[in-house]
């Protein structure tokens, strides 16, 4: 017998799917104005930084079918924000304006 087989019988979790901050209703990602720097988590209950992997005694699951791509949406708003004031930089006729072509 395959070892993956024996998952549900033994009560098997991947690591996504334990408890954890990064499943929690109090966890949220904040931002960074870096795409390459990685986010980090925050406890929005108890103020505090955490890890994705951390858990407490408050520990409250989100509910199914909630996701919550903070990351994503981050990204998504820094790209978009970058592309504005790239825009606004080509209207007033920036110095650096074709120097990478």
């Amino acid at each position: 017998m395959r070892l993956v087989s024996k998952h549900d019988t033994v009560g098997y979790l991947p690591p996504a799917a334990r408890p954890g901050c990064r499943n929690c209703r109090h966890y949220e990602v904040t931002r960074h104005d870096s795409p390459v720097i990685a986010p980090r988590g925050a406890c929005i209950k108890h103020d505090l930084e955490v890890t994705a992997g951390g858990i407490c005694d408050t520990f409250a699951a989100k509910p199914r079918g909630v996701i919550t791509s903070g990351v994503q949406l981050n990204q998504m708003d820094l790209l978009a924000c970058l592309a504005t004031e790239a825009r606004h930089q080509a209207a007033a006729g920036s110095p650096t304006q074709g120097m990478h072509a």
